[in-house]
């Protein structure tokens, strides 16, 4: 991300300048999620005026993926007014529309869905998946709908984040999310943003061909001209003892015990991670 230049969507109004919490972390959920590779489009339930659906549209454009937005645009619906948000006022947050979102978020990599969720959830394709899901719906009925829709489609390694869990003032957010994560794999983290929103990542699961750093190294390595099987690569980040020697061969002894032709000629010495990280560095500049 480029804070200084993502900012002032979210801050628009005046709106979220008590908030910059939860702006930057964003921001390093965002970057994680680039570095990582990690799959799949982004989604905001729960839109509002679109503050934070600028930024999540700026990240799905710099990504080359789409951010759906669903919202009413008109507020609160009567039927999700029952059981523990009864009280809730059904006026709040009608103060917005779909014209206006649109006009502060734009339209490029954006799909707006405007309608009652879990109605509208027939609007995602069936094969579609998540890097980052942000539930910002208040109540219990939608955030409950949101996270029973959305936590299957959610790649693994990517981002849920549910505002309003830690606020004191929407009691619907926190027993949605303690129900619905009881008996999953991921605690929720609470953060210390200015709502008490919580987040997860989904777990990945302990495979060589899942681990993000290997297939970023073994895409590194190719694009320098090396070949190497992405099984062969260590899980740590330097071989043991930090440095190896390289013979006239060119023959190198990996910390898994493979041994590969480097086309490095009579290098006599090289570190490893340092290598990598150059050849990352440099192709990032491109």
């Amino acid at each position: 991300m480029r804070p200084h230049e993502d900012v002032h969507g979210f801050i628009a109004g005046g709106i979220n300048h008590e908030d910059m919490a939860r702006f930057f972390f964003f921001s390093l959920a965002f970057d994680q999620i680039r570095k990582e590779e990690v799959a799949g489009d982004l989604v905001e339930l729960g839109v509002y005026q679109g503050h934070t659906a600028t930024l999540i549209a700026t990240m799905a454009r710099r990504l080359g993926r789409t951010a759906w937005l669903f919202d009413t645009f008109e507020g609160f619906s009567e039927r999700d007014l029952q059981g523990i948000d009864v009280a809730v006022q059904g006026t709040a947050f009608a103060d917005t529309s779909l014209e206006a979102v649109r006009a502060a978020v734009g339209d490029t990599n954006v799909r707006f869905v405007k309608g009652f969720f879990p109605d509208t959830a027939n609007e995602v394709p069936a094969d579609a998946s998540f890097c980052l899901v942000h539930i910002d719906c208040d109540l219990y009925a939608p955030i409950i709908s949101s996270l029973e829709f959305f936590y299957p489609r959610l790649a693994p390694g990517g981002f849920m984040i549910i505002h309003d869990y830690s606020s004191l003032c929407w009691n619907g957010a926190e027993k949605a999310v303690d129900e619905f994560f009881a008996d999953k794999g991921e605690p929720v983290i609470p953060l210390p943003d200015y709502s008490g929103s919580v987040v997860i990542r989904k777990t990945r699961a302990p495979r060589s061909d899942s681990n993000w750093l290997n297939r970023k190294r073994a895409d590194c390595w190719r694009m320098s001209g090396y070949q190497l099987p992405l099984a062969a690569y260590p899980t740590s980040l330097e071989p043991a003892g930090g440095r190896r020697s390289i013979g006239a061969s060119g023959e190198w002894e990996t910390p898994t015990g493979c041994i590969w032709l480097c086309r490095l000629g009579k290098a006599a010495c090289m570190n490893w991670r340092s290598t990598v990280t150059s050849h990352c560095s440099a192709r990032e500049r491109q």
